[in-house]
């Protein structure tokens, strides 16, 4: 048996790949994985048209694709990605739709730009709903990613959210391959 004893695996343009700590594990200082989080009050939803979320806490390694002040991931490179969202509905009229999802490129809300949605009919205005979605899909370098989301035409609603549980509205996602 052969061993093959490295520290870090580069490119000839010296871009470091992989990094081997003293542990023995790898490190890849390219990763693209993101997961943000909204905090802050009560996410007001407007009936009847797409709205843009913006998730204003994010925990990063391999870049700074995700901006908290657009709301958007940039596509650093093209392949597959996972891509993993929950947002929370309160207070949304019996009978309307709540629907999110992410458009791809958009500089709108047009439902053609639409890469992904999933929505679910609330059965009683003072519930909490919680719509959790993943998605893997191949993507290329430069396209725009926008969480969004939608709610009813008759009946606006909010966004529950709460300092001690970050967990209400997440948008997260990494490269696949």
């Amino acid at each position: 048996m052969s061993n093959l004893l490295v520290q870090n695996i580069k490119h000839t343009n010296n871009t470091t790949a992989m990094t081997v700590d003293t542990s023995g594990r790898p490190a890849f200082p390219n990763r693209v994985v993101f997961e943000a989080h909204y905090t802050g009050g009560n996410i007001t939803f407007t009936s009847g048209s797409n709205q843009a979320l913006t998730y204003n806490n994010v925990s990063q390694q391999g870049g700074t694709n995700y901006s908290t002040s657009t709301g958007k991931f940039t596509v650093p490179i093209t392949g597959f990605y996972l891509f993993a969202f929950k947002n929370n509905f309160y207070n949304i009229a019996d009978g309307q739709i709540m629907y999110h999802g992410l458009l791809q490129n958009g500089s709108g809300f047009n439902t053609d730009e639409a890469t992904f949605g999933e929505y679910m009919t609330s059965s009683h205005s003072s519930l909490d709903f919680t719509l959790s979605s993943t998605i893997i899909r191949k993507y290329t370098a430069s396209d725009t990613l926008q969480p969004f989301i939608k709610v009813g035409d008759d009946g606006n609603g909010t966004g529950k959210t709460d300092a001690t549980a970050l967990s209400y509205h997440t948008f997260s996602g990494f490269l696949v391959g």
